[in-house]
């Protein structure tokens, strides 16, 4: 035995018999307690759950039974074994320590060879027994978990079929007219399904193969300045005020050029679907310092605002969840992979990305990336 082998609780009103099974138990490599009435077990008890307790049964005011049950009406300390030891020897008192809820019966004069073998036998099976209960509410979890994300996958083909439905409808009305607003409208329709597919495609990929990157130095200036320049025709056309404020100093980054423009159009594009005609997105990009475990690395931080309705607290931990979707995402259309697809395009350059929400005022979604290659 080893000094964590066990923690052992001893309750006897006899301090000699304590004295002896504590220097017995100590020896051994047990961290002993002791108490001297059954009072004093309770307290002791529910102070640090022991992993065993040798208890005496003809005790003062609480007797050993009394206080067995009285142990066993407390959560933490109902699956804790009870070694009941008794000068009483017969059936008779066998019977009602195990009817108590004891786990083994020790007679006085006791061997020490036989103590130490019954509190080893239950001190392992304490150990046991608590492992196997951890392990069963892991895999409760596990399965739980599990259950939630066949029911998401489950809502997200619901809401697929729902969002392709009625883009191919649009377009086989065209294909049986050939009236020019019914191609119009085909041809925005196609370019719905197409953006979606390439979206699942996208998601698919990221989950379930590897993706070499072609990494070289890249200004983020100048990609960021680009993605803007492609949203600004959708922000004029719903009246959008899109500003840019850019660092002087070069952002440079080793970076996929092709994948970072399709984080920075994920969400210049996120924040024009979310801001109401009229409103204002905020563009920047700037540096900052790492801090705690970060400290000695500079990030260059992207920043995509907007004044939209803001996020609901209780959804922003499945903003980049891509089998849950707000409600606010449903509500206007698609199925929400844009920023699923953000947060993974940044994890594989060694980034983080972070969403700042308050319902009423807006989102910023900002982008950290290592500057000069570090990770």
């Amino acid at each position: 035995m080893t000094a964590q082998s066990g923690n052992v609780l001893l309750v006897d009103d006899q301090p000699a018999n304590l004295e002896v099974l504590s220097r017995l138990l100590t020896d051994h490599g047990y961290r002993v307690r002791a108490v001297t009435s059954g009072e004093r077990a309770l307290e002791a008890a529910q102070l640090q759950p022991p992993d065993c307790i040798l208890l005496d049964v003809a005790m003062p005011g609480m007797d050993g039974f009394e206080t067995c049950r009285a142990l066993a009406r407390f959560p933490d300390l109902e699956r804790v074994p009870i070694i009941f030891i008794t000068a009483f020897d017969d059936a008779e008192h066998k019977l009602q320590a195990f009817s108590a809820g004891g786990r083994d019966y020790v007679s006085k004069p006791f061997q020490a060879e036989e103590v130490l073998a019954r509190v080893d036998t239950q001190v392992r099976l304490c150990r046991v027994e608590r492992e196997l209960r951890e392990q069963n509410a892991r895999l409760l979890s596990a399965n739980a978990q599990l259950e939630q994300v066949a029911t998401m996958r489950s809502r997200l083909s619901a809401m697929l079929i729902h969002d392709l439905n009625s883009p191919l409808t649009v377009v086989g009305a065209a294909l049986s007219d050939p009236d020019p607003q019914f191609l119009a409208d085909a041809r925005v329709s196609f370019d719905k399904v197409l953006r979606l597919v390439k979206e699942l495609l996208e998601v698919y990929r990221g989950e379930h193969q590897a993706h070499e990157q072609r990494r070289r130095p890249v200004d983020l200036r100048r990609l960021l300045a680009t993605a803007c320049d492609g949203a600004r025709l959708v922000a004029r056309q719903r009246n959008i005020d899109l500003f840019v404020d850019l660092s002087a100093a070069p952002l440079v980054v080793q970076a996929d050029a092709e994948e970072v423009d399709r984080i920075l159009s994920n969400l210049l594009e996120n924040a024009l679907k979310f801001t109401p005609t009229g409103g204002t997105v905020r563009v920047s990009g700037t540096t900052e310092a790492g801090q705690g475990v970060e400290a000695g690395l500079n990030f260059a931080v992207l920043s995509v605002c907007d004044n939209g309705p803001g996020i609901p607290p209780e959804s922003l931990p499945y903003v980049f969840d891509p089998y849950r979707q707000r409600d606010e995402t449903k509500a206007r259309g698609g199925v929400g992979l844009g920023l699923a697809i953000v947060q993974r395009l940044t994890a594989a350059h060694g980034g983080r990305v972070r969403v700042f929400s308050r319902v009423g005022v807006g989102s910023d979604f900002r982008v950290f990336l290592p500057l000069d290659g570090q990770t």
